[in-house]
């Protein structure tokens, strides 16, 4: 990309917000990633238990108000269980986007990065254009 006019003072504060978001991204990114372990963990304590409750259920011997009771209390697991698979796949889906975000800042700080410098650099040119312009006519004054 190549331009020949612009605003520097623009760019750099698109630069500056783009930047700002991308931390912004990276901030969420590493919050969210703390609280996987933590749903992990009470995901498969709450598969232990569901094993623990249905191994008990299909005991021959237990009154039947006691199987009432664990069935329910399966039935709740099974609920929270569910809770935090959600959660799980939630936290997970927004780690993937904030991820894909985060990428899609660093495409546009590097394309706004290459149009700073095509501008920077067109400035120094043609101040130095106009600089050669100014010394070729005030030598050809003096050698004329």
């Amino acid at each position: 990309m190549t331009f020949t006019g612009g605003n520097p003072g623009i760019i750099k504060a698109e630069l500056f917000n783009l930047q700002e978001q991308k931390e912004g991204a990276k901030s969420a990114i590493d919050s969210l990633e703390k609280s996987l372990p933590n749903l992990f963990y009470r995901r498969s304590e709450l598969i232990t238990n569901l094993n623990i409750v249905s191994a008990q259920t299909k005991d021959e011997n237990i009154p039947e108000e006691f199987r009432k009771n664990l069935i329910e209390k399966s039935s709740y697991i099974k609920n929270e269980l569910a809770n935090v698979q959600y959660q799980l796949d939630t936290v997970q889906e927004r780690i993937r986007n904030l991820k894909t975000s985060e990428y899609l800042f660093n495409n546009q700080i590097s394309s706004r990065k290459k149009i700073l410098n095509n501008i920077t650099g067109n400035i120094v040119a043609k101040r130095q254009s106009e600089g050669s312009f100014q010394t070729n006519k005030e030598l050809g004054r003096i050698k004329g």
